[in-house]
């Protein structure tokens, strides 16, 4: 529990999870930045406010529900600030943000992207992030521990544990995706903030909410995975299809060969083709073609164009041959790659 008392007419509400198991909720008002920053801190993450703009009256709400790793929360500050999020503790969560009323924007790398009722956002791992608010700003973020999302998606695939989760930081919540997504946030926030819901005392009824909003996400919303849980399949692949898949997106940066692939699965070169054709519609090499450019697309589009260079990028993610490379990129993005890193078209 965090410390109680607060000055300055600061009230919270902020209990652990009761002797039954029920998820808490906490609720926290302040008028004062460095109250609110704390608070946040300890259930959240580490971050910095720096205040922007002249109004310097404040006027702090925080409200979360949940656990550590599934937790459902509201903030505002009253004020134009900046919200500098401070290390890599929240890069162990995929963090799903929106604006409830007001706009503001992030910035991701070198990525500035807008935050609204109609624009939601992901949080990419290992890159800077900051979050810029209006004073009418109030947001709403779901965060879920990115090992248990990871290894959700990899049951849903039939896979081993085969990389990093990473989704495309912007979300569109206006279209049909968006809006099936608004509901299931909102009936999740409904049961978590019930205190007599059945997710509060029943575990099986508080996983089957947490694998609604995985799957939710998992479906909804694009990531490097995406490809492969919504590919149209006949017939489940064989598992040594599904482990060579996996096998490539592990290792794609590195000169593994067709032959590599078939004697880590421990199949003939021969049944791996066959059966990536047969269930795949595609070839082992192509497949992991298709796995190398997506990876060099993330990091142009995250990369500063002042020192990065498109070949260091290609090279890191195991090309070689650049004409062919940028001929591949190409015919997938219809743009070159260096239009990309300077973010052209």
């Amino acid at each position: 529990m965090l410390k109680t008392g607060r000055p300055n007419g600061a009230h919270q509400d902020l209990t652990p999870p009761g002797e039954d198991g029920s998820l808490p909720n906490r609720r926290f008002t302040t008028s004062r930045l460095d109250e609110i920053e704390d608070v946040v801190c300890n259930i959240i993450t580490p971050h910095k406010l720096v205040p922007t703009g002249r109004d310097k009256h404040v006027h702090a709400e925080f409200e979360h529900h949940g656990l550590s790793d599934l937790g459902l929360f509201h903030i505002r500050y009253g004020r134009k600030l900046s919200v500098e999020l401070l290390g890599d503790h929240i890069d162990n969560f995929v963090t799903f943000v929106m604006s409830v009323t007001g706009s503001g924007h992030l910035r991701l790398g070198r990525e500035e992207l807008p935050l609204s009722s109609k624009h939601g956002l992901v949080f990419r791992p290992h890159v800077p992030k900051t979050i810029h608010y209006g004073s009418d700003s109030e947001t709403l973020a779901l965060v879920i521990d990115r090992a248990k999302i990871t290894d959700y998606c990899m049951r849903m695939l039939g896979r081993d544990s085969s990389g990093e989760l990473d989704f495309d930081p912007s979300l569109r919540l206006d279209d049909a995706a968006g809006l099936r997504w608004l509901r299931l946030i909102q009936y999740a926030e409904a049961e978590m903030g019930d205190p007599h819901s059945l997710i509060h005392f029943i575990p099986a009824a508080r996983k089957r909410l947490e694998e609604m909003l995985m799957a939710g996400l998992l479906l909804g919303h694009r990531h490097n995975f995406s490809d492969a849980l919504l590919r149209p399949q006949s017939a489940a692949a064989p598992h040594y299809v599904k482990r060579a898949e996996a096998f490539m997106e592990y290792h794609y940066s590195e000169p593994i060969s067709l032959a590599d692939i078939a004697s880590h699965v421990s199949v003939s070169v021969r049944s791996l083709q066959n059966g990536f054709q047969q269930f795949r519609n595609t070839t082992p090499m192509a497949f992991l073609r298709s796995v190398r450019l997506s990876r060099v697309h993330g990091l142009l589009r995250l990369a500063d164009p002042t020192t990065a260079k498109v070949t260091d990028i290609a090279l890191q993610c195991g090309f070689n041959h650049m004409g062919e490379f940028a001929a591949a990129y190409k015919q997938v993005y219809g743009k070159h790659p260096s239009d990309t890193l300077l973010r052209k078209g």
